[in-house]
């Protein structure tokens, strides 16, 4: 069994520090988002420890940057509406289908959470919805293991390209990266088809290190090595043949149990007999069970760019964040020179984008505006046109990044360039982001701006040294090529079943003439015959 990555124990003292330090900054600054911070999470800041560990372990007991995480955590979850999220307001139609569910634990006893992707259809459902669901099961799992770790099992057998959803995995990722520290004890990858191996190699490039140190591509083979015979689907080769059907938890969302206890009653802290100021938590012990699934290019043409309006410092925003927050770096990624920008919707109306530069001639953006609803995202992808000597000066160019919120969320592209030229930049109900650019450190300035290399040597360079390069455009890149490849095999597709019925027909019309000259035949047989043709003499025998 390949061991994971060693992470490091918080100290009492520094589960404190923390606190205090979180604490010192609300007195301070007050909270980023309106009405402040949600209740439950103060209180959870105040008395549960194991969660503030979960945010030092991530950053290996870094007070400043546990801290920076914590607060966009709240801030996000206010934003977002965590705390309210139940089964009262989910999508049950999605939850009953299966798609994702609790089950049975891994060798160390962490929970399994499983993802049916051969039940997700890309396109078929609502991604908003379907993220929702997702952090309703991360949510009840958190309160019903009290807070300990889970394991997330993504189900890939009978898988294919229909099933490939980029967004809605990038947006998973995103949520336990950001949003659940150190929350997960295994990431299993069971049955991974080869034709998805491209897409998981940049998945795992966007995980953070200790997601994927506890990544593990399993079958039916190795399974066994960290589930159970028991403990497994007899799917996957176990012998439990469990068939789904929602159940709904035992532990509300005020933290009660429907006895009305404390949910979190099950943590035990102690103390390390060698070091008073060490904290042992025992949701890590470990328990071993006995064996018994295209936008145009738009070239951008505002020539203005005009600073007024909400002016937004980028390490935080009102309604829209971005990552990265100050500079787009452009990266060789194929033939091009690509740099992308995650924009992300943190409020609870839907917003409009729009996206401008200092030169427009320089650059293209897939897509420069759009419209997205709350909770969802996208990445832009900026091209820097090819020609002679389009990288001098770069770090000259400059991007300006607006939104503003929107009622109409059937408005066309047209729709939406009509609103923000109608609008003025400087209008309070804008929102503005500003942006540096920069070339990356694998970008040759004295070799020519075309890039050889095709997409199956660029998926070959996502890590060096245990680092992720690149990962986002790699992921532009590739979805693209996907994007690419799903169209593409849409239309054979759809050709396939016009030959098929071209064939059914010919074989009818086939058959109906088989018969015709058939039956043509035997009028000619029967007209033809002796008895016809010939009748006998009078007196011949």
């Amino acid at each position: 069994m390949q061991p994971k990555a060693t992470i490091l124990t918080p100290t009492i003292a520094q589960i404190e520090e923390l606190r205090a330090a979180f604490f010192e900054r609300l007195d301070r600054d007050g909270a980023p988002c309106e009405g402040g911070f949600h209740p439950k999470d103060i209180e959870r800041i105040k008395s549960t420890d194991i969660w503030l560990q979960r945010f030092l372990e991530q950053h290996d007991t870094d007070i400043k940057a546990s801290l920076s995480m914590l607060w966009e955590t709240c801030e996000w979850r206010k934003t977002y509406g965590t705390n309210e999220i139940s089964e009262d307001n989910i999508n049950m139609e999605y939850i009953n289908e299966g798609l994702m569910f609790p089950r049975n634990r891994d060798i160390d006893g962490k929970v399994l959470l499983v993802l049916k992707s051969k039940l997700h259809v890309r396109g078929l459902r609502d991604t908003d919805q379907l993220i929702r669901n997702f952090i309703y099961w991360i949510e009840r799992l958190n309160r019903e293991e009290n807070y300990g770790t889970i394991s997330i099992f993504f189900d890939l057998a009978g898988t294919g390209l229909k099933n490939l959803d980029l967004d809605y995995t990038k947006q998973i990722v995103h949520l336990l990266k950001f949003y659940y520290p150190n929350n997960l004890n295994y990431i299993f990858v069971y049955e991974l088809p080869w034709i998805l191996t491209a897409a998981f190699n940049i998945i795992k490039a966007l995980l953070p290190p200790k997601a994927v140190a506890s990544l593990r591509f399993v079958t039916s083979k190795n399974l066994g090595e960290y589930i159970t015979e028991d403990n497994m689907l007899t799917c996957w080769g176990g012998k439990d043949d469990y068939r789904y059907r929602f159940e709904p938890s035992k532990i509300h969302a005020n933290g009660l149990n429907n006895d009305g206890l404390n949910g979190q009653k099950g943590i035990i802290m102690t103390k390390d007999e060698n070091d008073n100021n060490t904290v042992v938590v025992n949701h890590d012990k470990k328990v071993h069970f006995a064996k018994t699934s295209s936008v145009n290019e738009i070239p951008m043409s505002d020539q203005s760019f005009g600073y007024g309006g909400k002016n937004i410092e980028n390490t935080g925003s009102n309604m829209l964040k971005i990552a990265p927050a100050e500079i787009i770096t452009f990266a060789k990624v194929g033939s091009e020179l690509i740099g992308t920008v995650d924009i992300f919707n943190v409020v609870k109306f839907p917003i409009t984008y729009k996206i401008k530069t200092t030169s427009p001639e320089k650059f293209r953006v897939r897509p420069s505006t759009g419209i997205l609803t709350p909770g969802s995202s996208t990445t832009i992808s900026v091209v820097l046109q090819s020609g002679p000597n389009v990288t001098l000066l770069l770090n000259k160019d400059k991007f300006l990044v607006m939104c503003m919120e929107i009622n109409d969320l059937n408005a066309s592209q047209q729709d939406i360039a009509d609103i923000w030229k109608n609008t003025q930049n400087n209008s309070g109900s804008v929102e503005q982001h500003r942006l540096k650019c920069s070339i990356g450190s694998n970008v040759n300035l004295n070799a020519s701006n075309s890039v050889g290399g095709d997409m199956n040597k660029s998926s070959n360079m996502f890590l060096n040294n245990g680092g992720v390069i690149d990962a986002d455009r790699q992921w532009v890149h590739f979805s693209n090529s996907v994007s690419q490849l799903v169209e593409t095999t849409r239309r054979l597709e759809t050709r396939i079943k016009f030959n098929q019925k071209l064939q059914w027909i010919t074989v009818f019309v086939f058959l109906l003439l088989s018969i015709a000259i058939v039956y043509i035949l035997k009028i000619e047989i029967n007209n033809n015959s002796p008895e016809h043709c010939m009748k006998p003499m009078r007196g011949y025998k």
